[in-house]
């Protein structure tokens, strides 16, 4: 659970090419709260929107021994399969940390290799947010799985 599945679905690029890409599953909340429970000391039911969730979304922020902070936001179609998400981790100072994100860029100058799915992550003068690809933190538990690594 929690990984990407293998169906594809395909988004258009203005030059009418169609990307394929792994579409995902809603997240295993329950599985991942189990599985990372040694890293997280909370979990709030809101993201950082302080909305709560409903059907056609899930909001949740996990807090970490770090005291970094992890915004979630998945948004579903029918099917219980997720539309886009976004995934922003936060520093403890809420400074962005990085952000993992599944909503295509309509400007192409602007889209990754990995359209879809990128990263957002600051860069050291602290200007504009870089846009990269991610090639291998698609799913929520791909990413916590990366956050754990990152803080121990």
């Amino acid at each position: 659970m929690g990984k990407a599945n293998d169906k594809k679905k395909g988004h258009s690029s203005s030059k009418g090419e169609v990307k394929l890409d792994v579409v995902l599953n809603k997240s295993n909340f329950k599985l991942i709260e189990r599985d990372f429970a040694d890293i997280i000391t909370s979990v709030r039911e809101t993201d950082q929107t302080s909305h709560p969730s409903n059907s056609a979304v899930t909001r949740k922020t996990y807090r970490f021994i770090d005291n970094s902070f992890l915004s979630i936001t998945e948004r579903y179609v029918s099917g219980g399969l997720i539309d886009f998400y976004n995934y922003d981790w936060y520093n403890s100072d809420k400074s962005i940390r990085m952000k993992f994100h599944s909503e295509p860029h309509e400007d192409e100058k602007y889209q990754t290799e990995t359209e879809p799915y990128h990263v957002h992550k600051p860069n050291k003068l602290g200007l504009k947010e870089h846009r990269l690809p991610n090639h291998k933190h698609k799913s929520l538990y791909e990413i916590m799985e990366f956050i754990m690594f990152s803080i121990r």
